[in-house]
This record gives C-alpha cells, sequence and structure tokens, in this order.
C-alpha cells in the first residue's frame, strides 16, 4: 500500500506543491487516473474510493465553477487527492481550496514535468506491491507449511523460471538497518534492471521476501564450485555492501523441483547468522544448526519439544517464554561449547558447578540418565 505521505520518495515529488487538504496525508493510493472529460459531462462512474486523481483542469477552462462540481463528487466517491498541471489554471479558486480541507484531500500542483510520468511513477509501484504479495504469499506456503508443489510451480512461473534448469541456489538479503518498504522495493527495482541488462548464461532473479531481497539463481549445466563466491562476487556487481546487509546463501545446489529447500536452507542461514562477526552466512557454515533446522521442519518434534518445555520449565505460558529462561541460556550455551562446562560458566559468568547442577535437574526432569539421548534432547530444545 503507498500513502499519501510516502510521495516524498519519488523524485518526481520534488515538483509538487501541496495547497490545501493536509490533514488528508495520511490516506492510501488504490490507482490513479485522470480526470478529463468527465468533469464535463459530469459522469463519474469509472472512479473510486482511494483514486489519485491527475488533471490538467481542462474540461474547465471556460467555467471555473466545473471545479467545485466535479472535485465534490469525487471527494464524496472517496478519492485519496488530486494533482493539478497548471497549465489553464495557476490559482484554484477559494471555494475549492474550502472543499479540500473540509473533506481532508489533499490538492497538489505541478507544471515541469509529464502527466505520463507521474502516472507510470506510481502504478509501477502499486503492480510491483501486488506482485511482491502475491510471490510472498506463495513462498510462504512451503516456508511455514509443508511443501506444496503446485504453489512452489506458480512462483516459478510468475518469477519466469522454467524447467530448462536444472539446478537452482538460493540467497536472502537483508538491512541491518530498519529499512521502509518504499526504500526497499527501489532498491529491487534498481538490482532487476541491473540483472536484466547483465548478460550471464546464469538466470539470476530478486524478489521482496518480508524485509529483504530473495535472490534465485539458476543453472542449466555449468555450477560454480564456490557458490558463496558467486554470491559475494553477485552482491559487488550490483553494488550492494555486503556490510550492509545481513546474508544467508545456500552454498549448495538443488534440482529446481526442490527450490523450497534451497529458499529455507536461505532463510536459515540468515536467520542463523551472526552479523556481528561476518555479514555473510552460508547454510553449510552453520554446523549443529544444519541438524535443528533439519528438527523444526517436523511437527512431531515440534510437539515433543513442546512437551519437553512444559515438564522444565511448567510456568512458561508459551515457547517462546522458554527463550527468556535460564534454563534456555544453559543449554545454548552448552550446544555452543560442546557441554564445556568451564567454557559454559565462563560464557555465563557462572560457577562450572552451577551449571553441572542445573544440568543434573534438567536430566532429573526429563528422567535421562543416557548422555548421548540427553545430547540430542538438547538440540531439540535449543532448536528455534
Amino acid at each position: 500500500m503507498l500513502s499519501l505521505s510516502s510521495l516524498n520518495s519519488f523524485d518526481f515529488f520534488q515538483q509538487f506543491q501541496l495547497i490545501a487538504g493536509e490533514k488528508g496525508l495520511y490516506k492510501n493510493i488504490t490507482n490513479v487516473v485522470i480526470l478529463d472529460y468527465e468533469g464535463m459531462e459530469e459522469e463519474y462512474v469509472g472512479f473510486q474510493t482511494g483514486d489519485f486523481v491527475i488533471t490538467n483542469l481542462m474540461f474547465a477552462k471556460d467555467d471555473p465553477s466545473k471545479i467545485y462540481k466535479s472535485f465534490l463528487s469525487l471527494m464524496e466517491i472517496g478519492v485519496s487527492a488530486f494533482a493539478i498541471k497548471t497549465i489553464f489554471y495557476h490559482e484554484i479558486p477559494e471555494e475549492v481550496i474550502a472543499l479540500s480541507n473540509e473533506y481532508e484531500v489533499p490538492i497538489f500542483t505541478f507544471s515541469d514535468i509529464f502527466i505520463e510520468d507521474v502516472i507510470l511513477n506510481i502504478t509501477d509501484y502499486l503492480r510491483a506491491t501486488t506482485n511482491y504479495d502475491y510471490y510472498e504469499k506463495l513462498i510462504d506456503s512451503f516456508i511455514k507449511a509443508p511443501s506444496y508443489q503446485n504453489e512452489l510451480q506458480q512462483l516459478m512461473g510468475a518469477l519466469n523460471i522454467t524447467y530448462d534448469y536444472k539446478q537452482i541456489s538460493s540467497m536472502y538479503v537483508g538491512s541491518i538497518s530498519s529499512v521502509n518498504d518504499f526504500s526497499l522495493q527501489r532498491i529491487i527495482n534498481k538490482t532487476q534492471l541491473a540483472l536484466k541488462e547483465d548478460k550471464q548464461k546464469t538466470f539470476i532473479t530478486v524478489t521482496k521476501y518480508k524485509k529483504g531481497m530473495l535472490f534465485l539463481a539458476c543453472f542449466k549445466s555449468f555450477v560454480p564450485k564456490n557458490l558463496k563466491k558467486f554470491w559475494t562476487d553477485l552482491l559487488y556487481k550490483l553494488s550492494l555492501q555486503a556490510s550492509l546487509y545481513c546474508i544467508g546463501i545456500n552454498d549448495s545446489t538443488l534440482p529446481l523441483q526442490k527450490a523450497d529447500i534451497g529458499i529455507r536452507r536461505a532463510l536459515w542461514a540468515y536467520r542463523k547468522g551472526d552479523t556481528s562477526k561476518e555479514p555473510i552466512t552460508t547454510y553449510s557454515d552453520l554446523g549443529y544448526e544444519n541438524i535443528s533446522y533439519s528438527f523444526m521442519q517436523d511437527s512431531y518434534i515440534r510437539q515433543y519439544r513442546k512437551e519437553l518445555i512444559f515438564t522444565i520449565e511448567p510456568e512458561c505460558e508459551s515457547v517462546n517464554d522458554f527463550y527468556n529462561t535460564d534454563t534456555y541460556l544453559t543449554l545454548s550455551s552448552c550446544i555452543k561449547h560442546n557441554f564445556d562446562m568451564i567454557k559454559v560458566g565462563e560464557d555465563l559468568y557462572q560457577h562450572p558447578n552451577t551449571i553441572r547442577y542445573r544440568i543434573k535437574k534438567i536430566k532429573e526432569l526429563l528422567n535421562i540418565t543416557n548422555d548421548t539421548y540427553f545430547h540430542l534432547v538438547v538440540a531439540i530444545l535449543t532448536s528455534d
């Protein structure tokens, strides 16, 4: 969704002047339309709530009263704003200004840019937003649930990926600092243009997903030996400075029919990456985290994990509450330091015997005596 207040992010908007209706800048734009002959015929059937109306007021060049009549009719329909190119009128009648303020429908004027440029800029953004929402829903269908081949095929088709390509690799790029959807979409649009202009054998596409960019590279025969270098080189070529992002890479290729697995792995590497040490994390870098990723794909394991959590920490009302407990911090550190109690104690600023006592209590609560089994249970408990 594009709000009127977000228009200042467009280059053309520097030429716009707000002359009335400032209180309506919170409104959203759903479409861009031109007001032309409708003002003469006083017929507004094609206009909808949320329309951003552009006009040069030619229909009223000989009769200023038509401006008030047409604007009132459109405001009652619920249009979001008016943009007037000052060809026939350089000053807007006072009664129209008062009407704009009363209905809280902003009126802008402009002169030195083409109406077509304004329309193209806004409609391109609205169309891209719709597409990205569609792609995101398709990705969610196999990220948040068991994989559905139908949705995966729809995504491949929407992104123009054909089954002539045999292998696929994925990369997810998320900004370290907060970025609004408009700015992110502009980066993606520029990236898409750069990818189209880059003549190479590998087909690479990018789409918005959540607060970042999902890249897919498709290969027909030749596959780079070092996919981390392949993706790093691409970031450099696209002028996307790695240090400004948190990046997850699936550094192995998979058949196109298993693209959903590759996407999940890239997102998992992104999620588990430690930007304080390295902006880029590959799936193979994760080690133990690969196992925890596999655990969390299974609904039975997830249910078993809940049962374990509520046995150890009965006061937790949800799984998320478990992340704030000393038990979780202790077990996570145990995994991190390979159950070396001295290192775990140093990590948590606790005496090693305190850590040993905690582990002993957890084992007793779960009725576990076998260390191998306990290590497996800890791996499940610390998967998220």
